[in-house]
């Protein structure tokens, strides 16, 4: 077991040790109606983190016909908090919430159930750091399509943390804000739209930069960003992207048969299928911090000059092809449905974040071959469909 997993089994035990004692201290009490009541717990998932008395607590209640009520309360010496008795239906969602040295933390959304006892739930909270070294681009997914005027991109990247505290960015010395990522659009590139799963939206500045600001959370995938741009019409349209913390994984999608792209390193991959119509996906490899990624965008018709990574062909890894495959099938419907709606500026939900996670553990046990091939597309659809849910009923609110 790794050292983060036994720290996290820890972190767990601990939870459950507070829970155990919380008839036996004195945690702060709100009482409410004659329902089940909420027993929970703060935990500080740092290494030599504590979690102090006092701290403020809200639990958010949200009907099954959309309304939603707020209740406050404050931790205990023992990080336990408890809502005795509220006045729930069976199907009403609930969480909790806290902020923690500026960075606010969520439980995991509970439903009530009928004839539902007390309900638990934790609550884990981060040190923070300015330290990037923990920071990396988990997947980077860019979608290229033809408009009247050129070509619309839609950038879709998912930014995890492989540390054990909450990256709240550096000073920008341009804009004097902190910043926890930082990319620089293609030259001629004019914004559509950016937008972020967190409650800090991105920014792009007069020069072209791209400017995230979301506090980055431990764990894969913590932080998604969203951005549309549009590019002139150009018989070669060139994209490059650069990006200040290091890129694992890039998958790109263009119309089959309308579109092709070239560069270094590129590896056109399997045609899924969309409502859109057919995609042809590419790979690239992972990219350093600071490194460029360079693609060529020509039209079907165009003959493509081949390049130094064009010139050998690899041997083909079919059942890295399938992962690729199915991963850019979710995310393919996830960015057409972006791509197809109108900006409404509201950040995507928190609680797909768990979904992604789920998706991106599932791909890399695929890749390992630790799951078979027909288990992993039933789980994998079935987190998608999910997914979709959750996007469907943000959107309608």
């Amino acid at each position: 077991m790794s050292r983060r997993a036994v720290f996290s089994a820890l972190c767990a035990g601990a939870a459950i040790a507070a829970l155990a004692c919380v008839l036996s201290a004195d945690p702060a009490r709100a009482q409410g109606g004659d329902g089940p009541g909420v027993v929970g717990s703060v935990i500080n998932g740092s290494s030599g983190g504590a979690v102090p008395a006092g701290l403020p607590i809200t639990i958010s209640v949200r009907s099954e016909g959309g309304a939603t009520q707020e209740i406050t309360t404050t931790t205990s010496i023992t990080g336990v908090f408890r809502l005795e008795s509220l006045s729930l239906q069976t199907g009403d969602s609930i969480a909790g919430r806290t902020q923690y040295q500026g960075v606010t933390y969520t439980s995991e959304p509970v439903t009530v159930a009928a004839g539902s006892s007390d309900i638990t739930m934790t609550i884990q909270v981060y040190e923070t750091t300015d330290d990037a070294s923990g920071i990396v681009i988990d997947q980077l997914h860019l979608f290229v399509t033809t408009t009247d005027d050129g070509l619309q991109v839609l950038e879709y990247y998912l930014v995890g943390n492989v540390g054990d505290r909450t990256y709240v960015g550096q000073t920008d010395p341009q804009t004097g804000q902190r910043v926890t990522l930082t990319s620089l659009l293609p030259e001629g590139a004019a914004i559509g739209h950016a937008e972020s799963s967190g409650a800090v939206q991105p920014t792009v500045d007069r020069a072209g930069r791209v400017l995230d600001a979301e506090p980055v959370r431990p764990g894969l995938a913590t932080v998604e960003t969203f951005l549309t741009y549009q590019l002139p019409h150009a018989d070669v349209v060139t994209i490059q992207r650069s990006y200040d913390v290091p890129v694992q994984s890039v998958v790109m999608f263009v119309p089959h048969g309308a579109l092709a792209l070239v560069g270094a390193g590129l590896e056109a991959g399997s045609v899924i299928q969309t409502e859109a119509g057919p995609m042809l996906t590419y790979t690239a490899a992972p990219l350093a911090v600071g490194e460029t990624l360079s693609v060529q965008v020509l039209t079907a018709t165009q003959p493509a000059a081949p390049t130094q990574g064009d010139m050998a062909l690899p041997v083909r890894n079919t059942t890295h092809e399938l992962a690729i495959g199915l991963a850019a099938l979710a995310v393919a419907g996830a960015a057409l449905y972006l791509m197809g709606r109108k900006p409404d500026h509201q950040a995507a939900p928190e609680a797909i974040n768990p979904m992604l996670c789920e998706i991106l553990a599932l791909d890399r046990q695929f890749e390992a071959q630790e799951i078979e091939a027909t288990a992993y597309q039933r789980q994998r659809q079935a987190l998608v469909r999910q997914a979709v849910v959750v996007l469907e009923e943000h959107h309608d609110d």
